[in-house]
C-alpha cells in the first residue's frame, strides 16, 4: 500500500516535470542554439529515468534513457536540433503521460512506432544507432572492465545556496569504484570559488556516462580524466606513487607521474582541463586505501544536515483537501450567522464581543483559504500553445501565440473547468479564423497569423478574451445560413451582436464543411453551457476581414462571496454586492408618474419588478425598495424588491436537479437560522429585459 501511494506521487511529480518540459521544448524550437533549454531535457529525461525502473515503469525508463541519450549527442555537438528531433521529443512526453495513466501494458503499437522514429532522428553520420545499454564499461577493455580515472572538483562558491549536497556528491564517487578522495583547503580567497576543493584517483566498472550523471548539475565544476584502461590499484608500484605524491609537500596530484602506468592518459572529455589554483593551499595527509574514505556515520550525519538546511517554499496539497477547507470555510461562516443571530436575540455584551472577533478571523480564514485555491491562468498556457504549434503545422498554417496577464488569477475549480472551452474557442480560431498563408498574403496580410490570448481583473470578475486576426465572420452569411437552417424567419430584424448570438444555437454552423478539428458553431453551444455554469457570461465580436473576439467574463471565486439581502413576501433573495451600485425607496405612485421607469442620477433608468418578474401573488407593500445594480458599459437597472434586510456573505450551494431548470437562480445560501436563500442571476434577468424590449 505504501509503494502505491509512493507510486502515485512518482506519476504527479513526472507529470509536473513533463509540463515543464514541454514549455522548454517550444522555447528551443524559438531558440535552437540555447545550452539552457537542451540541458533542461537532458535533466528532466534523467531525473524520470532514474526512478521509473523502481516503479516498474521499465517502457518509460526506455523512453527517457533513450531521448536522454540524444540530448547528451546534441551536448557533445555530435547531433543538432531539428525540427524531427523536437517534436520525436514531444511525442516522447505524450507517450510518457499516457503510459503512466493507462499502464505499461497499453499503447504497445504506439511505443514501436515510437522508437522507430527516436531511431531515425538519432543516427550517427556513418549511419550506427545511438541506443545502447549504458552503464558496465565495455568488458573487453584491458583490465577485466575497469578504468582508472584523475577527478577534479572545484566548486563554485553558491554550491550550497543552490541546495546541491558536497557530501552527497562525494559519496557517489566514493562508491563509484575504490581509490582515494583528497580534500584541498584553500588558505586565501579565491573570487567566486568555495573554500575546498576535492581530487580522485579510483578505479572502476562504470562507464564515462555514468560517472557524469553523478555531477549532473555540477558539470561546469568537474573534470574527469582517463588515466588507464584497467585498474591501477592492482599495480603495487601504482599504489608506492600515489602514496609518494600524498605524503610529498606539492599542492595537488601529479597526473604525469601517474599515467607513466599506463604509457599516458588521455582526457575524454571535450572541455580543457581545469586550472588548479594558484594560491597556497594545505593538503590533508591520508594514507590510500580500498576501503571508504568517509566512514559510513559520517556519510549518514552529512546527509542528514544537508536536508535540514534544506527549506521548503511550496508543498503540493491533494485537491480534494482544498475542496474540504472550503467546506469548513462554509460551516464556520454559517456558524458565524448563528452567533450574530444569538446576540442580536439575547442582546449578551460578551456573546457580542465574541462575535465581532469570530467574524475577524472567519474573514481571515475566508480570505486565506481561497487565495490558497487560486490558480495562475499560466497553467493552462502550455496546452495552448502545444495545440497551436501542432494544428498550425497539419493545417498548413503559420500562427504566433501571444499572451497577457497569464499571472491572473482564479479560483481552481474554475480553472479545471475553462480548459476545455477555451481550447475549442483556440481550435475554432486556428481552423477557420486563421486563413492560410497564401489567402492572407493575396489579402495584403502577414502570412503569418496571430491569436492573442488576454486576462485581467475588473472588480470582483476576471475577463478573458481570445482575439484572432483572421477572416472574420461575416454577419450577412451568417443571416442566410440561420434562415437556411430555420432559426431565423426572413423577416426577422436582427443587430449584429444579436446574430453573434445565433453561434451558441445548438448544431448551428456557418462552416461550408464540418472539419473533424472544428466548425464555427459545433460545440460552441456547450462552450456556453460550461461558461454559464461557471457564473460566467461569453460574448463574441467579429469584423469580417479583420478577426474575431470572444470575450469571457467570471467570477473571482464560485464558493463563498458577499451580497445583499433582500425578500419579497416570504422569500428570501441574495443580489451579489459587487454589482450594486446603490438603494432606495420608491412608490408605485412615483413609478406611475414616471412611465414605469426609475430616475438615477437624473438619467431615466430601466427598473425589473422582480414581484411581477418572478411571478410572486399578493400585494407589494406601500413602499418599495429599489437595488441599483451596474450590468455593464455602465448600464444601471433598478431591481424592486419588498424589504431590504443587510449584508450577507453567502456559502453558494447547488439547488440539485430539481432546480436545475429555475431561469432566473443561480444556487442557494444557508442562513444562520436555517432558513434558505436564493441567488438571483441579475446578468440572466437583464438579457431577458432586453430581449423583451426588442
Amino acid at each position: 500500500m505504501m509503494l502505491e501511494q509512493f507510486k502515485q506521487k512518482y506519476i504527479e511529480e513526472v507529470n509536473d516535470l513533463l509540463n515543464d518540459l514541454e514549455d522548454t521544448v517550444l522555447v528551443l524550437e524559438q531558440n535552437p542554439g540555447s545550452a539552457d533549454g537542451i540541458n533542461q531535457v537532458f535533466r528532466v529525461m534523467h531525473t524520470i529515468k532514474g526512478t521509473a525502473g523502481m516503479y516498474d515503469f521499465k517502457t518509460v525508463e526506455k523512453i527517457t534513457h533513450d531521448v536522454e541519450s540524444i540530448y547528451g549527442k546534441i551536448r557533445d555537438s555530435s547531433l543538432s536540433v531539428s525540427t524531427e528531433v523536437l517534436n520525436v521529443t514531444l511525442e516522447g512526453v505524450d507517450l510518457i503521460r499516457n503510459l503512466l495513466k493507462n499502464g505499461e501494458s497499453s499503447l504497445q503499437e504506439e511505443v514501436a512506432a515510437f522508437f522507430v522514429k527516436l531511431a531515425a532522428v538519432s543516427s550517427d553520420s556513418d549511419g550506427g544507432e545511438m541506443f545502447s545499454p549504458v552503464g558496465v564499461a565495455d568488458s573487453g577493455q584491458a583490465g577485466g572492465g575497469f578504468v582508472t580515472y584523475y577527478l577534479l572538483f572545484e566548486p563554485e562558491a553558491d554550491i550550497k545556496d543552490r541546495g546541491i549536497n558536497i557530501s552527497g556528491i562525494l559519496s557517489d564517487i566514493d562508491a563509484a569504484g575504490e581509490g582515494v578522495i583528497m580534500p584541498r583547503y584553500r588558505t586565501g580567497d579565491a573570487a567566486g570559488k568555495y573554500n575546498t576543493y576535492w581530487e580522485a584517483v579510483f578505479s572502476t566498472q562504470k562507464s564515462y556516462q555514468d560517472l557524469t550523471e553523478i555531477f549532473l548539475f555540477v558539470e561546469d565544476e568537474v573534470k574527469i580524466t582517463k588515466i588507464a584502461d584497467g585498474d591501477l590499484f592492482k599495480n603495487p608500484d601504482f599504489i608506492a606513487e600515489l602514496t609518494s605524491l600524498q605524503e610529498s609537500e606539492q599542492n595537488y596530484f601529479d597526473i604525469g607521474k601517474l599515467t607513466t602506468f599506463a604509457g599516458g592518459g588521455k582526457p575524454i572529455s571535450d572541455k580543457p582541463m581545469l586550472e588548479l589554483p594558484a594560491e597556497e593551499v594545505k593538503t590533508e595527509k591520508k594514507a590510500v586505501k580500498k576501503e571508504d574514505t568517509v566512514s559510513a556515520e559520517e556519510k549518514i550525519i552529512n546527509r542528514a544536515v544537508a536536508a535540514a538546511d534544506t527549506k521548503t517554499s511550496s508543498v503540493k496539497v491533494d485537491s480534494d483537501k482544498l475542496d474540504e477547507l472550503m467546506n469548513l470555510v462554509s460551516e464556520l461562516v454559517t456558524t458565524k450567522a448563528e452567533m450574530m443571530l444569538l446576540f442580536e436575540k439575547y442582546n449578551i455584551q460578551e456573546l457580542g464581543t465574541l462575535c465581532e472577533k469570530v467574524d475577524r478571523l472567519s474573514n481571515r480564514f475566508k480570505d486565506n483559504a481561497l487565495s490558497i485555491r487560486l490558480v495562475p491562468i499560466e497553467s493552462l498556457m502550455l496546452r495552448f500553445q502545444r495545440l497551436v504549434r501542432d494544428l498550425s503545422a497539419e493545417l498548413g498554417k503559420k500562427i504566433d501565440f501571444k499572451t497577457d496577464g497569464t499571472d491572473t488569477e482564479l479560483d481552481k475549480t474554475i480553472i479545471d473547468n475553462l480548459s476545455v472551452p477555451l481550447m475549442h474557442i483556440i481550435r475554432n480560431s486556428i481552423d477557420h479564423g486563421i486563413e492560410p498563408p497564401e489567402v492572407r498574403l493575396a489579402n495584403n496580410k502577414s502570412e503569418h497569423g496571430l491569436i492573442k490570448f488576454t486576462a485581467f481583473y475588473s472588480g470582483n470578475n476576471v475577463f478573458i478574451q481570445i482575439q484572432d486576426d483572421g477572416a472574420g465572420i461575416d454577419c450577412e452569411a451568417l443571416r442566410k445560413k440561420a434562415i437556411e437552417k430555420g432559426f431565423l424567419k426572413p423577416s426577422d430584424k436582427l443587430s449584429d451582436k444579436q446574430l453573434m448570438e445565433l453561434i451558441f444555437m445548438p448544431g448551428f454552423s456557418t462552416a461550408e464543411k464540418i472539419t473533424g478539428i472544428s466548425g464555427r458553431g459545433v460545440g460552441m453551444d456547450v462552450v456556453k453551457q460550461n461558461i454559464v455554469k461557471l457564473r460566467g457570461e461569453i460574448e463574441v465580436t467579429s469584423e469580417k476581414g479583420l478577426g474575431t473576439a470572444v470575450t469571457i467574463k467570471l467570477p473571482f471565486t464560485l464558493s463563498i462571496i458577499d451580497t445583499l439581502l433582500v425578500s419579497i413576501d416570504k422569500t428570501l433573495l441574495l443580489v451579489p454586492v459587487y454589482m450594486i451600485d446603490s438603494c432606495t425607496q420608491i412608490t408605485r405612485r412615483q413609478l406611475e408618474a414616471d412611465n414605469g421607469r426609475f430616475i438615477y442620477e437624473g438619467e431615466p433608468t430601466t427598473i425589473i419588478d422582480l414581484r411581477k418578474e418572478l411571478e410572486f401573488s399578493g400585494k407589494p407593500p406601500k413602499i418599495e425598495h429599489v437595488v441599483v445594480v451596474n450590468y455593464k458599459d455602465d448600464m444601471h437597472v433598478g431591481l424592486i424588491v419588498d424589504k431590504i434586510i443587510g449584508e450577507h456573505q453567502a456559502v453558494l450551494k447547488s439547488l440539485g436537479k430539481y432546480f436545475a431548470n429555475q431561469e432566473y437562480i443561480s444556487g442557494g445560501s444557508i442562513l444562520g437560522d436555517g432558513s434558505i436563500a436564493l441567488v438571483l442571476d441579475v446578468p440572466k434577468l437583464i438579457k431577458q429585459m432586453e430581449k423583451s424590449e426588442n
